[in-house]
């Protein structure tokens, strides 16, 4: 058990590393040479100054800097350029903010995100939480499109909002009027909506490239039927006659699993739950002159999560870690004396930890090997028991949503 628990405590603390997620992408070199490779997907909470790629599958993890690459992307979903801007570096915080309406600009080579390519394209710098938006018109420099908060008298707060005219003058094929203007906020919602807008409009049919992450994944369901082999042991023993009952028994059961995929959680985590049947009945004795039988039927309720491990397309390695209820069903000891009944011992349903791990072939299959921690069923005075077990799971998909 203690082995157990050490290399599953040992798994998940490599989670980080197996997560990582590699997308098909590229980076352009500062010779314009353009590299096919799997890209290091990021939140990218701030622009990068750097990422991490590999040419392939099996290849080790690389780096490139901004001073190495002119362009990087991932594939129809982020692109990256490499631009000296001048950049609005004023404060946001509302304790520091100043009392001059112009921005206060620094220039800066940094890596700026494309959120639009088209006639007029749109890009967007972050960093510390203080998000900027740049504006390119065809064959124009990119310029800053202006907001900033500024203190007046009062130690009242107002903000520059150059931007709205910035795009009324620059986005002339919509022909924005005041009100239009008014109802565009400084976010990227907002901005893309009316760029790609003045592009449909100034282009037609010819659709300007709007770089978008894929949507979040959708909530999935997966149901199983999941038979198993239980390989159980079962310590009996009486403290005032100090007499041990041993149970060793291999029995089958029937389970079925519901696994949850949740949109908001990481791509390989799962939560599940396997209502599962059990029974068996077996006999021991202590000597000729005491014996004893196990009756245990029950329905267990594992409840917890799973984590897969990528090996391939069609092949995936996971984790288990769950709770298990457990409700019984008339189960009991019953212990016998010179052939006559001496005693029954109600068996008392709880809760215990269970830890497992297997393979998975086409999200179809699966194999797991399951070991279900020990537990104390009985709470007799003079009796202390440990019930353990084992399981060889067989698990197959019948219904995926």
């Amino acid at each position: 058990m203690r082995y157990l628990l050490v290399l599953f405590i040992l798994a998940m603390s490599n989670v980080g590393i197996c997560q990582m997620q590699f997308e098909k992408g590229y980076f352009v070199d500062n010779a314009g040479v353009r590299t096919e490779c799997l890209v290091k997907k990021s939140s990218w909470s701030k622009n990068p100054v750097f990422i991490t790629y590999k040419l392939n599958d099996s290849d080790k993890f690389q780096s490139k800097t901004i001073d190495e690459i002119a362009e990087f992307g991932i594939d129809g979903q982020i692109r990256f350029l490499r631009q000296k801007v001048w950049i609005d570096i004023s404060s946001t915080d509302m304790r520091n903010l100043e009392n001059d309406f112009e921005p206060i600009y620094q220039s800066r080579v940094v890596l700026l995100e494309q959120l639009i390519d088209g006639n007029a394209s749109l890009y967007m710098y972050t960093d510390n939480n203080d998000t900027k938006f740049f504006l390119k018109r065809g064959a124009d420099t990119i310029v800053s499109l202006v907001e900033k908060m500024y203190l007046v008298e009062n130690a009242r707060v107002v903000h520059n909002e150059t931007y709205k005219q910035q795009l009324k003058n620059e986005l002339t094929c919509l022909s924005l009027n005041a009100d239009d203007v008014k109802k565009i906020h400084y976010n990227k919602k907002d901005l893309v909506r009316i760029v790609n807008k003045y592009n449909n409009c100034v282009s037609g049919n010819q659709q300007s490239i709007v770089y978008e992450v894929k949507k979040e994944r959708k909530l999935a369901v997966n149901f199983a039927v999941r038979p198993r082999a239980n390989f159980s042991t079962v310590k009996l023993h009486q403290t005032y006659s100090n007499l041990d009952f041993n149970f060793n028994s291999s029995a089958v059961g029937l389970g079925l699993e519901g696994e949850l995929s949740l949109p908001f959680a990481v791509k390989n985590l799962r939560v599940l739950a396997e209502p599962t049947f059990q029974y068996f009945k077996k006999s021991t004795a202590y000597s000729k002159n005491y014996n004893a039988v196990i009756h245990y039927k029950s329905l267990e309720l594992p409840i917890g999560i799973r984590y897969y491990i990528d090996i391939n397309e069609k092949s995936t390695l996971f984790i288990n870690a769950l709770y298990m209820f457990d409700f019984g069903m008339n189960s009991h000891f019953e212990i016998k004396e010179a052939n006559y009944r001496w005693l029954d011992l109600d068996i008392k349903s709880k809760g215990k930890l269970a830890f497992g791990g297997g393979f998975s072939f086409k999200n179809k299959h699966k194999i797991e090997l399951r070991y279900i921690t020990d537990r104390d069923i009985q709470d007799h005075t003079y009796f202390t028991s440990k019930y353990n077990s084992i399981s060889l799971v067989y698990g197959y998909t019948i219904f995926k949503k």
